[in-house]
């Protein structure tokens, strides 16, 4: 009886062992499937600051082509004032002359 009662208890610390074993497992699983979980919102918030950096590079592009398009735009305007100047000081001059003509004249 003592003997079929120890195979008995063996047996049974046998499959305990195997419970434990297979709980292990589940434990050991649900802390994987965790970690997997937390590493890839981890890659997701990596893949968006990459996206992020991605636009800012293009709206830094973006910006600097607009810049250099005013800064010519400004060179344009520049040389048009400084033309629009030097005529208006001529006729300003041919005026002067004409009037100072006409009042010797009269």
């Amino acid at each position: 009886v003592i003997n079929t009662q120890r195979a008995e208890l063996e047996a049974l610390r046998k499959k305990e062992s195997k419970y434990k074993k297979a709980q292990e497992k589940v434990s050991t699983n649900k802390l994987l499937k965790d970690e997997i979980e937390h590493l890839e919102t981890e890659l997701k918030t990596f893949e968006d600051k990459d996206v992020e950096i991605g636009s800012l590079k293009l709206q830094t592009e973006k910006l600097s082509r607009a810049n250099k398009a005013l800064m010519n735009d400004i060179k344009n305007e520049q040389k048009r004032y400084d033309f629009l100047e030097s005529k208006y000081k001529e006729l300003l001059v041919k005026y002067n002359i004409a009037a100072k003509d006409l009042e010797k004249k009269q």
